[in-house]
Parts: C-alpha cells; structure tokens; sequence
C-alpha cells in the first residue's frame, strides 16, 4: 500500500472511530456503561495528533501554532491542578498498596486493596504492574505522606523528565520548537500514574534518536534494558515495545546480506528476549504468574474487570460489550494490535510506534485518556525523527532474472535508517 494511501486510510478509520465513540455517547448502549465522553475524547485527541503529523513540520513550527500548544499546555494544567480530586480512587488504591507492603503481604494476592465500583468500596488485588509501585513507594517512604498532591508531584515530575531526555537528544538547531510542548505533555495528565510510561518511552525516543544520529552499540543494549523496566510499566508501552521489535526485526533481517543473517536472527532474537528476561526477574519478587493474573489477564476480561472497576466502554469493546461477544473481545484487541504492529516495517520508526500505541488505545477495553501525554511525546519524537532523516526508505526492486542481487543489496544497505547499520557493519567480511 502506497505510504499516501496508508495515511489517509489510516485517518479515515480514525474518523469513523471517532463517529463511532461519538455515537455510544449519544445511545448509550451498555447498562452498565458510564463516562462514554472519554471515548469520543481519546479518540478525537489520536485524531487531532495524526492530522498534525499530516500537515508536517512545517505546521508544527508556527509561531502561533507554539504559542497556543504552550498556552493550552499552561491553562490545563492549571485547571487540572485546581481540579484534584482528594478522594480520587487512584489515592485510595495506592494507599491501601502501601498499607498491605508494610504488613508483608502481596498486593497481588492480598485481597486489599481499595477500588470503588458503581456497588461502593470493594477490595481486591492491586492490578498495575510492578513498575508502577516503586516511584510512589519510594516517595510515600522519603516524605511520609501520600494523598493526591503527591500524586500529581510525582507524575508531573517524572513526565517532566521523560520529555526532557528526549529534548536533549534532538539537535540543539532542531529541538527549540519542541519546548513550546512541554507544559502540555507534563501538565496534561496529573491525575493519574502515568509518569513513569512517560519517562521510560522518553528515555527510549531519546536514545533511538541518538542511535539514529550516532550509532554506537550501547545504544541497542540500553533501549533492550529501557524497555525491559517499561513492560512492567503501564500497557501502553507493550504496542510500542512490539512495533519496535518487529520493525528493527524486519529492516536487520532485509538488510542483511546470507552469510549475515544468523547473526540478525541472533539479535533479533536478543531484542526480544532481553526485554522480557528483565521484565520477569522484576515480577519475581511478587510471583509472576500472580502478576500476569492480576494484570494482563484481569484487563482482557470485561466481566472481571467491571467486578473490581466501573466500565467506560471504549471504542471496540463498546461495540463488542452491545453486542453480547464479550468473550472473543481479547481475541478481536489483539489482532487489531497486531495488524497495527505488522504495519510498522512500512513507516520510520517512531512513527510505527506512534502507529502501534494509537491502535491500542482504541483496541483498549476502557478508553485512556492518561496515555495522550505518551502519544504526544511520540508524536514530538517522530516529527524530529522525520526531520532529521527524511523519509522512509524504499525496498530494492527484486533481482533481475538470471541475475546477482548483490549491488542492489550493497546500494540499499547505504540507504538503510542509521538505526540498524551498527549490526549491519558488525557482518560486513
């Protein structure tokens, strides 16, 4: 598919989900549904961030585009920092986390910790992954206090440092643009845990862009570790995660010449299983089959979640949830992801993570409007990304019958994304 027709195809869909979330506000079809609005605002947002990523940047380097991205950045912060909410169950739930570590007990098993459902107060199992314990933890132990004030310190602290890894990464004559962002990626979203997403997908776009600039072997080994901490962070680093190995994957394993690619299957290999090694010995401490159980699995399953957690229909499991198919709703969200990570070798490569993380999020059983900081971040990244390298490069055209392949596959070799040409180097004889 043409790379104009992927995009415009691709904002179409985005439309009709929009229409689509627009539409379950209006109807409301699930009896146990509620806050269908955040629909129809996740979806509208991934929208608005591709028709910006269409326009170019070009657009983006406005000076009214930059005054008014800094100024919606500055007021909504302010608005949402006046608007915290002391009882939010998100305080309650960390609370009771930090409670049932003092005792001892695991908080994947314990049956204590606090979720308010439509029923009242529940208890349950804490159903985020590990990763998103220790920073809270750590600043509930430094301080000795925990309530929501903290709550947005810590996201907005640890926000502010994610986007600030990647600024620093960005070439001093291309990165002043992106300062104009910066409330509107910290301040966006003080409410929720989602700060340590945001500086390990940061630390990640940092480092590739590095890569991409000035290629050196750490480099590969620091984003396996980054994302290795990331899986155990929220789930919206998964599609990303995925998009990046499959993408890094597939342009290694073209580029390589035969006597190369054992060695591309071998770090192919490595990147995928380093990641995970490190995202299991991080589950250990807490049994990783509890973990998975309360985590990944609790959230593919609409009826056990809405037990424990009040259902905002999303824009596929809405759909799914009306019409009674609750049981094939894991199937249908992991193929929608799966055909949005296959995409990803077509696109640069933060793109296709962009790409990846916008599927889930529609694909997610709730929609999240706590991850748009992460897509904006990976929006600001692919746009540098795209400035710095150009467009993406095109496949060479398959050899001539009767001929050798060799100086089409030496000439693309000089043309692959700077990304991939440290393996690369390392088989040339």
């Amino acid at each position: 598919m043409p790379e104009v027709l992927l995009r415009r195809s691709g904002l179409a869909l985005l439309g009709a989900a929009t229409v689509t979330a627009a539409l379950l506000w209006w109807l409301r079809p699930v009896p146990a549904g509620a806050a269908y609005e955040l629909g129809v605002q996740v979806s509208g947002t991934l929208l608005l961030i591709w028709l910006v990523w269409t326009a170019g940047s070009a657009a983006v380097h406005r000076m009214g585009v930059l005054l008014a991205a800094s100024a919606v950045g500055v007021v909504g912060g302010v608005v949402r920092a006046l608007s915290l909410d002391a009882d939010a169950e998100v305080v309650g739930t960390y609370r009771t986390l930090f409670a049932a570590l003092d005792a001892g007990r695991n908080p994947y098993t314990c049956r204590c910790v606090l979720h308010l459902t439509d029923d009242g107060v529940r208890f349950g199992d804490f159903n985020y992954p590990p990763m998103e314990i220790w920073p809270y933890r750590a600043l509930e132990s430094m301080t000795g206090h925990w309530d929501v004030a903290a709550l947005a310190a810590a996201t907005a602290g640890l926000s502010a440092a994610g986007f600030a890894l990647l600024f620093l990464a960005v070439p001093r004559d291309q990165a002043t643009w992106l300062l104009p962002f910066m409330p509107l990626a910290v301040l966006w979203e003080l409410r929720a845990t989602v700060g340590m997403t945001m500086l390990l997908i940061g630390a990640v776009a940092a480092v590739l862009m590095l890569q991409a600039r000035h290629p050196a072997r750490w480099q590969g080994w620091a984003v396996r570790g980054l994302f290795g901490i990331a899986l155990l962070t929220k789930f919206a680093a998964l599609p990303v995660f995925a998009a990046w190995w499959w993408w890094t994957a597939v342009h290694r394993a073209r580029g390589a010449r035969a006597a190369g690619r054992p060695a591309a299957l071998r770090a192919s290999a490595a990147d995928l299983l380093v990641p995970l090694g490190i995202a299991w010995a991080l589950m250990l401490p807490f049994g990783v089959s509890a973990v998975l159980r309360g985590t990944l699995l609790f959230n593919g399953d609409l009826d056990r979640r809405q037990e424990l957690t009040t259902f905002y229909p999303n824009v596929v499991s809405g759909l799914m949830r009306m019409a009674g198919w609750d049981g094939t709703y894991p199937l249908v969200a992991i193929a929608l992801v799966a055909a949005g990570v296959i995409i990803a070798p077509r696109l640069r490569l933060l793109e296709a993570m962009l790409l990846a993380l916008t599927v889930f999020l529609l694909a997610a059983p709730t929609p999240e409007p706590q991850f748009m900081p992460v897509a904006l971040l990976l929006l600001l990244a692919a746009l540098a990304e795209r400035d710095l390298l150009g467009r993406p490069p095109a496949w060479p055209e398959p050899p001539r019958a009767g001929g050798s392949d060799e100086p089409a596959l030496l000439r693309h070799r000089e043309r692959l994304d700077p990304v991939v040409r440290p393996e690369l180097s390392e088989q040339r004889p």
